[in-house]
């Protein structure tokens, strides 16, 4: 853990575009929820799956480029239906 952001880092763009990806596919489905869901996603992904193997090593700031990930898309959509009523 490097103790900070870093959204250079091809690890964190990675985990930016599958909190993306998580809540984009997610949200027709259950709305604003998609965001909550991609969040849950990637905290379980850090702190239970590198947790319990040897894939990575928990990393808090994988989970909030996950997380910034998802806050964009609900972002945007919330925007687009706002500004489309």
């Amino acid at each position: 853990m490097n103790g900070m952001l870093n959204l250079r880092e091809k690890d964190k763009q990675q985990h930016f575009i599958a909190g993306v990806v998580v809540a984009g596919l997610l949200y027709p489905f259950v709305g604003h929820f998609a965001v909550v869901a991609a969040i849950v996603v990637g905290l379980i992904k850090e702190f239970v799956v590198d947790e319990l193997s040897s894939l990575g090593e928990p990393d808090i700031w994988d989970a909030v480029a996950t997380a910034i990930g998802a806050l964009l898309v609900g972002s945007i959509v919330g925007f687009v239906k706002l500004v489309s009523t």
